[in-house]
């Protein structure tokens, strides 16, 4: 996948359009895609289309030859990019909102003001860095340029990573070596932040709203106590943090719980979209218009974000 304080930004197989995506799902695998992803591309010298990798240039101008390291550089490239939006929001939340976290502790009476506020600012903060990347575009740079030039970074970090020995089987390890950096994602990276913030202020909202907290709700709040608090930890909680609030918001919107967003399936993909006009209006940004097969119009608001559901 914010809420609760942040985000996560949790990044669908969409995102990375000219990627296959298949999500990596345990520790090991994490350790054996890097490894493999890197010893495919530097070592065997590909050159060619890859199959499935839609021409995609991988380090040094190679590109991919065979499925086997087209896969092997899709999760290479997805886990790097949930990583790295999760050490980005959890660095911010340290450093601008970690104080008006700990006051909304020890104030009296509910969190709710609170911590509303902070998932409010974290998706400002959001869309303050999507904006930005946008416009560090440079000569019509698009989206996908954006992805190829992210790629052929963290690249070089793993292979930094590798020298340096820092690889090790935890989910956290490019955190704790400091590999992870959100200075390059693309701006749809920090789109879907600023969606997962705001859907997680939503539903905080409603507790101020009605002046009495439902149990979804304190859900909600306690997927961003855990967050904020694993925010100053190691890599592995860090990310703990960040699944935490990811799967809660998934929880919540695709059963419902939460007014005004809706997950529906376009184009092979889960979408949450925007069904409450007032709740349209309230958001900053521009949001991206879905036409439907009816011939209707909604907007997104973020893609569905499964990479964490098995990390918890």
């Amino acid at each position: 996948m914010l809420y609760i304080l942040v985000p996560l930004a949790a990044l669908p197989a969409s995102a990375l359009k000219t990627f296959p995506i298949a999500d990596i799902d345990t520790d090991v695998d994490v350790k054996t895609s890097l490894l493999n992803g890197w010893d495919i591309l530097s070592n065997n010298n590909i050159c060619g289309v890859g199959v499935g990798v839609q021409s995609i240039n991988c380090a040094r101008g190679r590109r991919l030859a065979n499925a086997e390291a087209g896969f092997a550089f899709s999760n290479l490239v997805n886990m790097a990019a949930n990583v790295d939006i999760c050490a980005a929001t959890t660095s911010h939340f340290r450093e601008n909102l970690l104080e008006q976290f700990v006051n909304t502790l020890i104030a009296p009476g509910g969190n709710a003001d609170g911590m509303g506020s902070i998932a409010e600012n974290m998706g400002d903060w959001c869309l303050e860095m999507e904006n930005r990347r946008r416009l560090e575009s440079v000569d019509g740079e698009g989206i996908d340029d954006q992805w190829q030039h992210y790629a052929d970074g963290v690249l070089e970090r793993a292979a930094d990573a590798q020298r340096r020995m820092a690889i090790t089987s935890t989910t956290g390890w490019m955190i704790d070596s400091g590999m992870a950096s959100g200075d390059d994602l693309p701006y749809n990276a920090y789109q879907q932040c600023r969606g997962y913030a705001t859907a997680m202020a939503h539903t905080i909202g409603y507790t101020r709203r009605l002046d009495q907290a439902t149990a979804d709700q304190l859900v909600a709040e306690g997927a961003g106590d855990i967050y904020s608090v694993s925010a100053n930890g190691e890599g592995t909680e860090q990310i703990q943090g960040c699944a935490t609030v990811v799967n809660t918001v998934n929880d919540a919107v695709s059963n419902g719980k939460i007014d005004g967003l809706e997950v529906i399936e376009h184009e092979g993909t889960e979408v949450v979209i925007v069904t409450d006009s007032n709740l349209l209006n309230s958001i900053g940004g521009a949001l991206t218009a879905v036409v439907l097969a009816s011939g209707g119009i909604v907007y997104k608001l973020f893609d569905v974000c499964r990479h964490f559901e098995d990390i918890l």
